[in-house]
């Protein structure tokens, strides 16, 4: 049992240093970036980009939302090289996306 904590314990600090790491490279707004990130993490079935400033994880205005989009620049190759260091090394993976327009409604694994 403890050693099942101990690993547990490692895994959150592992994610804390991450998001920490990531914080740091999103730029200007990036209290908003970082909110505006966590909030599409965990909302489902959110029709526009404003109704993202509707979670409860998003504290800021919903028009700091298109200010910050337009003013912040982060580093593209420094965060892909951050989310990189995350990967496994000692086996291959595979990333896969579907980001069709069109519905699949007898999808088992695709959620609206």
């Amino acid at each position: 049992m403890y050693c099942q904590f101990q690993e547990l314990m490692a895994n959150l600090n592992d994610l804390k240093e991450f998001r920490n790491r990531a914080y740091k490279l999103l730029g200007k707004g990036k209290d908003v970036l970082f909110e505006l990130i966590d909030a599409v993490l965990t909302s489902r079935g959110v029709l526009s980009f404003a109704e993202f400033s509707l979670s409860p994880i998003f504290r800021h205005e919903w028009s700091s939302l298109y200010k910050t989009l337009q003013r912040s620049q982060p580093s593209p190759t420094k965060l892909i090289e951050l989310y990189r260091e995350q990967l496994p090394k000692d086996r291959r993976v595979l990333l896969a996306g579907d980001s069709t327009a069109w519905s699949r409604p007898w999808s088992p694994t695709l959620v609206r």
